[in-house]
């Protein structure tokens, strides 16, 4: 099932690539629909390492 709306997800991949991406001036073409499946995995692996990354530290604590 293909999601038609942009969600929490995709935005958070989104602002991901744009910061990794050397040409910053064309800033719109992450919202495109072409992009919503790596907008969709790069944001399901950030949440992941953040959430690993928080774990680690709160384990140590």
């Amino acid at each position: 099932m293909r999601k038609k709306h942009f969600g929490f997800i995709e935005m958070i991949g989104s602002f991901v690539l744009l910061i990794l991406d050397p040409d910053r001036r064309n800033n719109k073409k992450y919202l495109d629909k072409k992009y919503n499946s790596i907008n969709r995995i790069i944001g399901i692996i950030t949440l992941l390492l953040l959430s690993a990354i928080t774990l680690y530290i709160l384990n140590k604590l």
